[in-house]
Formats: structure tokens, sequence, C-alpha cells
């Protein structure tokens, strides 16, 4: 129903959503445990006349007592932050009209719940990820002594000593073969304690670089916290298994970030450049709204990733003819508590767009997911807007031409 909603009528939506609030405050009077509920955009079933509002039977939990009225704003709050980027502001404020019909209030009172409703679910939507990533950072920052610090997910209480001498035997065994190779950051993979692991090392440079450190935690480390944030926030992504960072007194000389290896997966850049030409339209249009899906976890989550290129996707094959699911990689660009402005979504645009060679992708078909975005990002159906990206797609094309730095 999420990628069939905004195909429908906008006055079936209006009608739905209202028809849903009021549904819902009977559910409430009838003592039907609110929170126990799927979102509300879950709810609705379409049919080829109408969209109604319906709960499955096996989610209704009756309470002994009707719920509070906390409870229900709690409730609100969450479904408005879940579905805030599908539903428009006429029909989320229809949905709580229809809710708030019945207990009389009047249109001033309404309008006022519904402001800070808004503004409450932007507030707990922008914390709770950066208090997850906080807390990922706190729990593991003190884990290891002297040289050492890491952390080995698997075992909790391995010593980062015995970790460091595991992943030296690694990198001796797989130094002449890296699966990627750059000036400042390494990735191989290797069997760590019987785990099949990719393991990403990050180099630091000067005495200066490493100065900036005495402020900040090392890459690897931030990479493995945003892994664990992302796993409790249930976005995509391989799992993390821990990180080391080995140091000169409080400087870190190199970090490692330590997930699983996924055999049976490649990057989505990989995948469009073996598949995209021969997929057919179904495929093409499952693999745009998967893409589309990514990225909008991240904004709904006010989270940023400053890197959206293919190559920072990896893509799990369903079967043969269908498109893959993705998961995103490369998570030391991501910044938490982030709500996505104009300039760094068109941003991830020209990064995904610059990442797909005009060889496998036409043009039309790169048109074609701009207007699908513009469901959710209406300035994105500005012509101006397309030729911006068209335009910064081609400077970022001959920015990586000169400097020999690839997609």
């Amino acid at each position: 129903m999420m990628a069939r909603w905004h195909t429908l009528p906008p006055e079936v939506r209006r009608r739905a959503a209202q028809r849903a609030g009021m549904h819902l405050h009977t559910l409430w009077r009838n003592r039907v445990d609110l929170a126990h509920l799927p979102l509300a955009l879950s709810c609705f079933i379409c049919s080829d006349k109408d969209v109604r509002w319906e709960v499955p039977e096996d989610r209704l939990r009756h309470l002994r007592f009707r719920q509070s009225h906390d409870a229900v704003r709690r409730t609100l709050i969450r479904w408005h932050r879940a579905e805030g980027h599908a539903l428009s502001r006429r029909e989320a404020a229809l949905f709580l009209n229809g809710f708030l019909k019945r207990e009389g209030l009047e249109r001033t009172a309404k309008r006022q719940f519904a402001r800070e409703l808004a503004m409450e679910g932007e507030q707990d939507g922008a914390a709770r990820p950066a208090r997850e990533y906080a807390h990922a950072l706190r729990t593991e920052a003190e884990s290891g002594h002297g040289p050492y610090r890491g952390w080995w997910a698997p075992d909790a209480g391995l010593p980062a000593a015995i970790l460091a001498s595991e992943v030296d035997r690694a990198e001796r065994t797989h130094a002449g073969r890296p699966l990627k190779q750059g000036p400042r950051i390494t990735v191989f993979r290797a069997t760590l304690f019987g785990k099949d692991t990719l393991v990403k090392r990050y180099e630091t440079g000067s005495l200066a670089e490493r100065a900036r450190y005495l402020l900040r935690t090392s890459r690897g480390r931030r990479a493995w916290a945003v892994g664990e944030t992302f796993r409790v926030l249930s976005i995509p992504t391989p799992r993390a298994y821990g990180y080391l960072e080995v140091r000169m007194g409080r400087l870190p000389l190199r970090s490692y970030v330590f997930t699983a290896f996924e055999t049976e997966s490649d990057t989505a850049r990989r995948w469009v450049c073996r598949h995209w030409r021969r997929a057919d339209d179904s495929v093409k249009q499952a693999f745009r709204a998967a893409l589309q899906n990514a990225l909008l976890k991240l904004y709904r989550a006010h989270i940023y990733h400053a890197d959206t290129k293919l190559a920072n996707l990896m893509a799990h094959p369903m079967d043969g003819c269908a498109a893959p699911n993705l998961q995103w990689i490369d998570l030391e660009c991501v910044r938490f508590g982030v709500r996505p402005s104009r300039h760094r979504v068109i941003r991830n645009l020209v990064q995904l767009n610059g990442s797909a060679r005009n060889a496998w992708v036409t043009e039309e078909e790169r048109v074609t997911f701009l207007k699908e975005m513009a469901r959710w990002f209406p300035f994105l159906a500005n012509p101006r807007v397309t030729e911006k990206i068209r335009r910064w797609t081609i400077a970022r094309w001959k920015k990586e031409l000169r400097t020999r730095c690839g997609p």
C-alpha cells in the first residue's frame, strides 16, 4: 500500500485518511490497545472502488480500561513520525481531525493539538537516532587498555590485544589481494575467529591530522557505532562485528571496523552494470522503489549519509529475475539528528546519478527516478532542479576523471 498510496486520486486519499481517524477513535473507545496496532498507512486496504481502513483481528488487543490520553498522544506521535513523508499535510490533518471529531473540541483546539503533535514528533524523531549513536560510542569507549582499544561483538570478553594479534595475522595473510586499496583506506576479506569478515582499515596521516583525534573518535569506531545504531533502528546494513584502534598514547595510528562478509551479495553499482540492460520494466521499477525506500528510511530518521553512491549500497539478489534488497555500507560518512535540506537531497541524488554510467542507465530512466522521488520532494519536479542535477553530475564525472577517483 505504501507504493500505491500516491497513485490514488487525492479525494480518495483524503476520505480514507479521515475515516481511518474516526475508526481509530472507535477502537480507543472500545478499549483496544492502540500501541499494539500496526502503523496507520499499513492498515489501508485498496480495492477497485475505494480505500478502507481495517485492522487484522490478531492485532486487536483489548484492555480492561481505556488507554489514557497521554498513551494515545504517544501513539499518534509515533504514527506521525513514521508516515510523515508518505502523507501530505492535509491528509495527516484529516486523519487527526477524524480522530478528534468525536471529542467535541473546537477548531482552534484541534489546530493547536496538531501543531504540538507535529513538533513533538519532529523532536523525538530527530533525537532518538542521535541518542542511540551516542550510547553506542559511550558503551564501548573504554574497552581495551594500552596501545590497543577494541571490541569483538561475538565474544564481548575478548581482550583487545588478542584481537589486534588476530588482525595482524589476517593482514599478513591477505596483504596481497585487497578488495579496495586507497591512500588512507584498505578493504580486505579475512577469517577472524572463525567468522568470514570484511575488514576495513583507516590510516591516519600527519601528526597534525592525528592530533584532531584528541577531540574525536577514530573512523573505525564511528563506523562501528553507526552500524550498531542502524541495527537498533532497523535500517539494513551488514552486521557489525566490532572495531579496533591501534594507539600511540592518546593518538590513534590506525583503526579498523569489522563487518560480516556477504558472500551472495555485491555492490548495487555492479548489480546495475551486470543486470540493468537486460532487466524488464518490472525489475527496474522494483529496484528504483528499493533505492527510494533506502533513502527515505534515512531521511525519516533524520539521518544524512554524505556519500550515497551506488558503490556504497550492497545488493542482495532475491532470485535471477527480481530486484535485490539494499543495505548501506561505508557508514563513517553518516550524521545523525540532521534534517535533510534541499541541498543535501540534491547532493545525494547527484551522487546516485553520477555512479550510474550512461552506458547502463538511459537519460529517460534517470528522469523517471527523479519524478518518482518528487512525490516526497515536490521541488524535484522543477525543470531547473533537474538541469542543476544534470550539470552537477557532469562536473562530478570530470572531477573523478581528473583525480582518477571512480564512483
